[in-house]
């Protein structure tokens, strides 16, 4: 089973001063579990990782996604309906 993943939980991988690195990476370390990141989080993630961490880090999470050591979920038409839905009851 794949476990979904946002751009905090993303960030602290790569990050070893954020105070959930270790957190993370030990729950890693215990679970063998394919990494799913919703399409959405992929550009924040790649604007966190350029401007704390630096275009190494950038690369290493494209490079990660172009491997599949990330696997990432595309949003489908009935996606977008539903965020429309839940959009249009925030007005």
């Amino acid at each position: 089973m794949a476990l979904l993943v946002d751009t905090g939980f993303l960030y602290a991988l790569a990050d070893r001063s954020d105070a959930w690195h270790r957190r993370v990476v030990d729950y890693l370390a215990g679970h063998r579990q394919t990494l799913l990141a919703p399409v959405t989080i992929v550009p924040e993630v790649t604007c966190l990782l350029r401007e704390r961490l630096g275009a190494r880090a950038e690369l290493g999470f494209v490079r990660s996604l172009a491997h599949h050591e990330i696997a990432v979920e595309e949003l489908k038409r009935a996606d977008w309906s539903r965020i429309e839905e839940i959009l249009e009851g925030n007005d």
